[in-house]
């Protein structure tokens, strides 16, 4: 009788050993316990392997059976090991054969890089994978944490981030090789997942870090395989739908200063139902961050580090900018700083007296090092919290037809106190009712009418930005199978997200106007607002109401007074998105090396924003820290795409493999236009261990709703006309770009104010990227350990980038080179009668680099070491080598190694180094992470300031995870510390009103941290 045959079969994908596969395979009947697998999708305990769940398929008629078991713990390093179980004496026959080439088929998996079902290593464009045991090593309680502290991504917002205004603090976004987070498209399961700000990306604090099965990083562009933002990359999200058992979580951190505390729960399960054919997962999960409010005894961050512009610039050999410890605002006190007239140089004291201020030295009328003031400090981390809820339910309609729902429900909020109120410069009154006697007298006695003063409220409550954005994504689809190699699939998809922002205790600066001209009324004696007395003018855009404010002196200003000047702004962004999509893919006709493989398909999609302000922000210029102006608009985008893998050679001298791989779509946007983008590569495999790929590619990022429908905006501003005969007359190129603007060479005109017109711009076209890659993947085999080793060039040209230019740049440029002209509109009398600042396409970017990726496993008894157990160790890292950026499309900046704060450069060098231990129950993990220093704003070379030079950041950390079961449930603890050393992050201060210490999207600030926690399976 012929045997049964049990095999394990590896899977190579870029995560190395991420899933592993039992083939069974019997001419006879199956026993009982194989012949349920077919319906239940899952192996009895009796026939489970560590860390595998099953499901099953079919080939070669009845008498043929193939059971596949998918690993739901992956090991992150590739294992070459075969296990072959003979139930009775013979050996593998031919119809095991033939089955074990249905397993290859079987093994495959669809790998983001692509929409054509290939195993990771073979695929062009490279793909990394994280699983949910690289998250549980590091004990992360977000999946945006592990990805933004990987090498590829510079993190843009995350929960220290402060943005406002559409984007919502306390947001994880992704940015792959810092190009934005909007050139990294974010998929969930293969689709778009609706946007959760209007801007136009996702925040990761709505989708279920518990609910993952792993995450494919594509570093590459992808927007012939995945449409619009795939510039820089792809992050797709897989959910693991087909969960059977129930697991929960618990986890709890805290920094070594007591602060950045963090919580997470979540729970998920799933079950087969029908007999099989129908599958249900439920997942829950809660996350709670209570920030970094202050420095809170981070000595680096407490020294009150900044740059400013050095006074002693024009001596020999000095720079024009310094950096120095306890830099201090020299024009703004608590108390209230007079800066003009007789009484400058004094602050106030309550009472509306006077004392002499005590002044720092290198003072340059902005800042200064030392002396008797304040400077502002920033919010170190945003608190912020975190629910989703998700479904994912299937049922198998026939044995070809598969209906399926998706469902997430995700709320982040954010509670980020961003600053205190000031006015740097006001105007007083010499005949202020709360001056003290002798402080008019003094003015009296100079003739002076008036002074400026500067003042910092800190004794009012702080400007607090509350952020709360719920997002819904649902899917419904089909897909099934048509003959022997084609599948299809078919989906409608609708997504809504709605953020909420409240700004509470802003200053309304005309309110502030009208209440520091405070005067004694004459019919009653009492203080009040000059505007309140009849007669008397009133302030622009004030409201009614008013009440007197006294700020002279920390804590002279009353509540009343304090409820009048500052108010509450706010605004609601709604965005709304449904597509439909559908796909089909198989292979079409046969080659000598394989049969070629093709994915067809389309969508429909539609995006609406709606953004509604307050009145104050309506109108604009009333708050001191507005929202957005009301705007909405709507857009449609319809697409085809196809995509071909062609098997060129197989199984020959040098060419065990060569493959084509070749993507087209074509893109139809109402607005935007239509755009065809492509991409073509190659993979040879000359022998066995190793395998050659490149990619060439067009790529796209459409303009955001933002961009094209933000309300647009008036403004006024004093030019110089370029094109007045004396400027025309100095330079050739002026005269003949002036000329050919109609303007003549006797041009007297005038130098005065215009008209400035900013905001979205619907003639924006999409941003077009040329992408490259080529590498190498070494894959050695022996009998010391699985080695995979990967190499990658990339060189990614953007043109086209959507941005803005402010007016002195847009002149200058227009008439020196000829770029920007169009947003200048001249009138019959040749005058500049508007400036068009609004979104452009104007600014070009370059980026080359290398990204390397090493992993390595082995048995520890094969290295000679006295231990039992496994060693794993991985390397990730990225070499920037070019980073160039015109913002203006004329003047181009070297960013290469550019890490200051607001450079928008990148270090040369990042990598994460780890190794693990597992022995039985025992995991053991140690982790080095490494970022590279560089230089802040300008280079050495330059002497624009005297030390721009940033260190390097070198950080460790270690965990350990316990195994063991209680009354039948399997359980793990585990704990770990992150900056095992407590290492200060670089000095990269910024200059600025709130200057901080480093350069918190690329260096961690949060110091030494401890977590712990426990997780557990039924």
């Amino acid at each position: 009788m012929p045997p049964v045959v049990f095999t394990l079969w590896p899977f190579t994908g870029r995560v190395l050993g991420s899933r592993c596969q039992i083939l069974v395979v019997t001419t006879r009947p199956l026993p009982e316990p194989l012949r349920n697998l077919r319906r239940r999708h899952r192996a009895p305990r009796s026939w489970r392997t560590s860390g595998c769940s099953g499901s099953r398929g079919q080939r070669g008629g009845s008498t043929l059976s193939i059971i596949q078991f998918r690993t739901t713990s992956a090991r992150p390093v590739l294992r070459r090991t075969s296990m072959v179980l003979l139930l009775g004496a013979s050996v593998l026959t031919p119809a095991a054969a033939h089955a074990a080439d249905a397993a290859e088929q079987l093994q495959e998996v669809v790998v983001t890089g692509s929409r054509i079902t290939r195993a990771g290593f073979s695929a062009p464009t490279p793909v990394s994978t994280v699983t949910t045991e690289d998250l549980a090593k590091q004990g992360v309680t977000n999946v945006a944490t592990y990805l933004t502290n990987l090498p590829s991504f510079v993190p843009t917002n995350s929960p220290q981030g402060t943005g406002n205004n559409g984007t919502g603090s306390g947001a994880n976004f992704l940015n792959l090789r810092g190009l934005g987070a909007q050139r990294t498209l974010v998929l969930v399961n293969g689709e778009r997942h609706v946007a959760t700000n209007a801007a136009g990306v996702v925040d990761l604090n709505v989708i279920p870090s518990i609910a993952l099965e792993r995450v494919d990083v594509v570093t590459g562009g992808a927007s012939a395989a995945w449409g619009s933002n795939a510039v820089s990359g792809v992050v797709n999200l897989i959910t693991a739908d087909k969960m059977q058992g129930l697991k929960a979580e618990a986890q709890a951190g805290v920094s070594k200063y007591g602060d950045s505390k963090d919580y997470r729960v979540g729970v998920a399960g799933g079950t087969s139902f029908a007999d099989g054919r129908g599958h249900i997962m439920l997942s829950a999960e809660y996350q709670r961050n209570e920030g970094i409010p202050t420095p809170n005894g981070r000595k680096w961050a407490e020294a009150g580090w900044a740059q400013l512009n050095n006074v002693n610039a024009a001596v020999a050999g000095q720079a024009a900018a310094i950096i120095r410890p306890n830099v201090q605002q020299s024009t703004s006190t608590i108390n209230g700083l007079i800066r003009t007239g007789v009484l400058a140089g004094n602050e106030f004291v309550l009472g509306g007296t006077v004392k002499p201020f005590q002044y720092g030295t290198l003072n340059n009328g902005s800042y200064m090092v030392g002396g008797g003031g304040q400077n502002i400090v920033d919010v170190m981390g945003v608190p912020y919290d975190r629910k989703t809820l998700y479904m994912a339910t299937s049922y198998d309609v026939t044995d070809n037809l598969e209906l399926y729902f998706r469902g997430f429900y995700g709320r982040a909020e954010a509670t980020n106190p961003i600053q205190p109120n000031y006015a740097n410069s006001v105007t007083i009154r010499s005949d202020n009712a709360y001056l003290s006697a002798e402080a008019k007298a003094r003015l009296a006695a100079a003739n002076e009418t008036s002074f400026t003063m500067g003042r910092i409220f800190y004794d009012m409550p702080l400007v607090t930005n509350y952020n709360n954005g719920d997002s819904y994504d649902i899917t419904l689809g089909l897909k099934g199978k048509l003959g022997k190699t084609w599948t299809w699939n078919a989906a409608y998809k609708s997504g809504s997200t709605t953020l909420t922002q409240r700004q509470t205790t802003d200053l309304i600066t005309p309110n502030l106007t009208a209440a520091l001209d405070a005067v004694v009324n004459p019919a009653n004696g009492q203080i009040v607002c000059r505007s309140s007395i009849a007669g008397q003018p009133q302030v622009a855009g004030a409201t009614t109401g008013c009440v007197p404010i006294n700020i002279f002196g920390a804590g002279a200003p009353t509540a009343a007074a304090i409820g009048y000047v500052t108010g509450t702004a706010f605004a609601t962004v709604n965005i709304d998105q449904y597509s439909f999509a559908g796909s089909a893919q198989g292979e079409v006709f046969d080659l000598p090396a394989g049969a070629i493989s093709i994915v067809v398909g389309g969508e429909y999609r539609n995006e609406k924003v709606a953004n509604s302000a307050d009145p104050l922000s309506d109108k604009g210029g009333a708050f001191l820290f507005p929202y957005a102006a009301s705007f909405g608009g709507e857009s449609t985008v319809k697409e085809v795409f196809g995509e071909a893998v062609v098997p060129l050679l197989k199984d020959m001298a040098f060419a065990q493999s060569l493959d084509l791989n070749g993507a087209v779509r074509y893109t139809d946007y109402d607005l935007a236009g239509n755009v065809t983008t492509w991409k073509y590569g190659a993979t040879w495999k000359p022998v066995s261990s190793v395998l050659l790929r490149a990619t060439s590619s067009r790529d796209i990022r459409a303009p955001s709703l933002t961009e094209l429908f933000t309300a647009a905006s008036t403004s006024f501003t004093q030019i110089i006309d370029p094109c007045l005969t004396a400027s025309q007359a100095a330079n050739a190129t002026v005269r003949a770009n002036c000329a050919a603007a109609g303007v003549p060479a006797t041009f007297a005109g005038t130098t005065g104010v215009v008209t400035i017109k900013s905001g979205g711009n619907k003639d924006l076209i999409p941003e077009t990227a040329k992408t490259y890659t080529a590498g190498i993947v070494f894959s050695p085999a022996g009998d010391w350990g699985a080695l995979n080793v990967s190499v990658d060039w990339y060189s990614i040209d953007i043109k086209d980038r959507i941005g803005t230019i402010n007016t002195a740049t847009l002149l200058t440029n227009c008439y020196t080179t000829g770029v920007g002209c169009q947003a200048i509109t001249r009138g019959p009398d040749s005058q500049i009668s508007l400036l068009s600042v609004q979104q452009m396409n104007i600014a070009t970017s370059k980026q080359k680099g290398f990204d390397f990726e090493a992993g390595y496993s082995v048995q520890a008894a094969n290295l000679g070491l006295p231990l039992g157990g496994r060693i794993e160790a991985r390397l990730y890292g990225t070499y920037i080598y070019d980073i160039k950026l015109s913002s203006d499309g004329v003047t181009v900046r070297d960013l290469t190694g550019g890490v200051g704060q607001g450079d928008g450069g990148a270090p040369k060098w990042k990598f994460n180094a780890n190794l693990s231990y597992a022995e039985g129950p025992l995991t053991l993990f140690t982790q080095m992470r490494y970022t590279g220093g560089g230089f802040a704003y300008y280079r050495p070379s330059e002497n624009k300031i005297d030390d721009p030079t940033v260190k390097s950041l070198t950080l460790f950390d270690a965990s350990a995870a316990y195994k063991f079961e209680v009354a039948g449930a399997r359980m793990e603890g585990f704990g770990g510390i992150n900056n095992l050393f407590n290492t200060d992050p670089p000095r990269a201060v910024k200059s600025g009103t709130i200057p901080l210490y480093t350069n918190a999207g690329l260096y961690e600030m949060i110091g030494r941290y401890f977590y712990a926690g426990l997780r557990m399976k039924f």
